[in-house]
């Protein structure tokens, strides 16, 4: 019982500390880390870390909530990933979904053959060299079940972000304020979908 006690005020501490860094006056917090760096004189750097810090924490947490809840389905996320990549291109070759997942061939054989073995994908030789991939009843069937949770795991993880950020009125500015030039274009709907959490979750 004490030691549950220690590892939680630990914890608070922990989530005390990161929430100051977050929201306070983060290029004070951040200044001697940038003696060196290259954009040290970037008068948006330091919205560019908080940014990352909020995204990299949603990502962190996204990232657990996925591999915790494959292990229900008995996959692991490389499985998972594998079986959605052929599920979204059919006939997909070997060859190709190694380059498209970044693996080399021999992984992306390995890989395939496990979902072959649990029925979840087929392959189908097509000459001597090359064989088709594709997707079986079952193989659908769960992707459609996990993606139809996936949904509350997302919503899940970005309310750990809001909380913490709620936490501060001036996080409400800053999602909002972020745009294209700060943030880029490949994270900015993550940014207007925290921002309209937020949003909601101080409405009365």
């Amino acid at each position: 019982m004490k030691q549950k006690r220690t590892n939680r005020n630990k914890r608070a501490k922990t989530k005390t500390k990161r929430q100051k860094l977050l929201q306070g006056d983060l290029y004070k917090s951040i200044r001697p880390l940038l003696n060196n760096h290259p954009c040290k004189d970037d008068p948006l750097l330091a919205e560019r870390w908080r940014l990352w810090m909020y995204l990299r924490r949603l990502y962190h947490t996204l990232d657990v909530a996925f591999e915790k809840e494959l292990k229900g389905f008995e996959l692991t996320p490389a499985q998972f990933t594998a079986l959605l990549t052929v599920i979204t291109i059919k006939g997909l070759s070997m060859s190709d979904l190694a380059e498209l997942c970044l693996w080399n061939r021999s992984t992306a054989s390995r890989i395939t053959h496990s979902l072959k073995n649990k029925d979840l994908i087929s392959i189908t030789p097509v000459d001597g060299k090359t064989s088709a991939l594709n997707a079986t009843t079952k193989g659908n069937q769960l992707a459609n079940h996990y993606l139809i949770k996936e949904e509350d795991i997302f919503k899940h993880s970005v309310a750990i972000v809001t909380d913490e950020a709620l936490e501060n009125s001036s996080a409400y500015n800053w999602l909002r304020n972020s745009n294209e030039q700060l943030v880029g274009k490949d994270v900015t709907d993550y940014v207007e979908c925290i921002y309209e959490s937020i949003k909601k979750a101080s409405s009365p």
